[in-house]
């Protein structure tokens, strides 16, 4: 394995799925498996999950306050 190509591939990945997830999402469905490509895979599937752990958190926090001001159903 090429480390080197597979964290470039996984911080690409990362900030292309932030920004240009068309684009990422283009350039999986059009190329080969390589340490880089895997790294661009690996990168976006961090981001995603970091996406949902983050609007849970949210969620969360936004029930709380809800039930402390008495507004929970």
């Amino acid at each position: 394995m090429n480390t080197e190509k597979y964290i470039k591939g996984f911080n690409d990945g990362y900030l292309l799925k932030e920004h240009k997830p068309e684009l990422l999402e283009n350039i999986l469905n059009t190329t080969s498996t390589n340490d880089y490509i895997q790294g661009l895979k690996d990168g976006e599937r961090t981001y995603s999950q970091e996406k949902v752990k983050s609007r849970t958190q949210e969620l969360k926090s936004s029930r709380t306050k809800n039930r402390d001001l008495g507004l929970e159903r």
